[in-house]
This record gives C-alpha cells, sequence and structure tokens, in this order.
C-alpha cells in the first residue's frame, strides 16, 4: 500500500506505556491501567501521532486477529476512495474491529440485502449495512409516535433487550419485513456506534486523498 509507512499500527498493555495512551487517548481512567488492558492503535507515523482509530480490550495481544494495515490496502485498491467525501472511510472504520475475525471488509460483499427503498437511502452511506447510531436512531424514528424515543430503543436494540426486540417486530416496512429483521440482517458489528468522523480525515488528509 503506498504511504503505508505514514501510519503506525500498535497493540500494546496501557499501564507499559501510560504517555503513549494518554497522548493517544487525551482522558483515560485509572482502571484502564489495570493489568491485562490493551489498547490496539492506529496513529499518524509523525510528531502529532494523530489518532485514527483505536480499540481497548482486555486479554493479550494474541486476541487480535486483523490488520489494520493489511486492510486498509485491500480497501484502497478494491473501493478506490474519492476526494469528494469522507464517507468512504466512515465505512471502512465502521467495519474494523481487530479482535472480531467476521465481518471484514474483505468478505462484505457476501452480505446480499434485500433491496427496499426507505433502508436504500438511510443505509446508503454505509452500503446496505447498519452501521452507525444515527442510522438506528432513523429507522426507529419511522415508527415511532412518542417525541425523542429513538434513543431508548436504539440503546435497547444495541443490548439485546428482549422488550425492544418484541417492538421491533411489531414494527414492520411491509407483511414480512420488520425492524428486527433488518436489525437482525444487516448489523453486522453487533451493535451500532458513533462514526468515526475525524479518523476518517485524518486518512484522507495522510493518503493524499483530499483535494
Amino acid at each position: 500500500m503506498k504511504n503505508a509507512d505514514k501510519i503506525t499500527e500498535k497493540v500494546f498493555e496501557m499501564a507499559a506505556d501510560r504517555k503513549l495512551a494518554v497522548h493517544l487517548l487525551n482522558a483515560v481512567p485509572d482502571r484502564d491501567f489495570e493489568k491485562g488492558i490493551m489498547l490496539h492503535a492506529v496513529y499518524t507515523n509523525d510528531d502529532a501521532k494523530s489518532l485514527i482509530y483505536h480499540c481497548k480490550f482486555k486479554d493479550s495481544e494474541s486476541s487480535i486477529k486483523r490488520n489494520f494495515k493489511s486492510e486498509l490496502g485491500f480497501f484502497m485498491e478494491k473501493y478506490k476512495p474519492e476526494s469528494k467525501g469522507i464517507n468512504d472511510f466512515l465505512f471502512f472504520l465502521g467495519m474494523f474491529n481487530p479482535v472480531n475475525r467476521s465481518p471484514t471488509i474483505k468478505t462484505i460483499y457476501r452480505y446480499q440485502y434485500r433491496e427496499f427503498p426507505v433502508l436504500s437511502d438511510i443505509l446508503a452511506e454505509s452500503r446496505g449495512s447498519l452501521l452507525w447510531d444515527h442510522q438506528l436512531d432513523s429507522l426507529c424514528g419511522l415508527f415511532s409516535e412518542i417525541e425523542n424515543s429513538e434513543r431508548w430503543l436504539r440503546n435497547g436494540l444495541n443490548r439485546k433487550d428482549q422488550l425492544c426486540q418484541e417492538r421491533a417486530k411489531g414494527y414492520k416496512f411491509n407483511e414480512d419485513l420488520s425492524l428486527f429483521d433488518v436489525v437482525s440482517s444487516r448489523m453486522l458489528m453487533g451493535k451500532t456506534s458513533k462514526p468515526n468522523y475525524r479518523g476518517a480525515y485524518i486518512l484522507l488528509k495522510t493518503f493524499g486523498i483530499l483535494k
């Protein structure tokens, strides 16, 4: 991958390098420096050490099953990110989790989604997958009659709360497609999260794509 040396990928126990951990994450609670708390971090290879991606987990380096640089190289070649925006890199970052074997940016093509106009619009930025909190909020908002209840339902669905799952089964796009069906089939990472805008922006700048 061209310019691969511009980013650093490192897995380390946070207690073993407190200075780097604090620099990358800014605010770090004391409990994160307990024995066995690991950090998988990707950051720019310069004096700024700007954080692109991170994942905290408790175990050992052997828990890491995926390599950020390797998958980014595949993504750059396969998807050819464009300079018109950051959605491509947002999608890549949303699909990466180093402690999960799958799905990956290399296997996403295996997931064939049923076409449905409203879903296509709301999930367009993530190529049909349900990755982010605001997407799930929007889907919940299609059915919610109570103001601001979308977040409650989204949090419940992310926790696999049975009451929220039953409610989602009753929310129908049509006779044989419910909100629960969409969440079950398209929430590939197990739960939604916030999109990593800063990381995507740094990748755009780092790889000279931003024009």
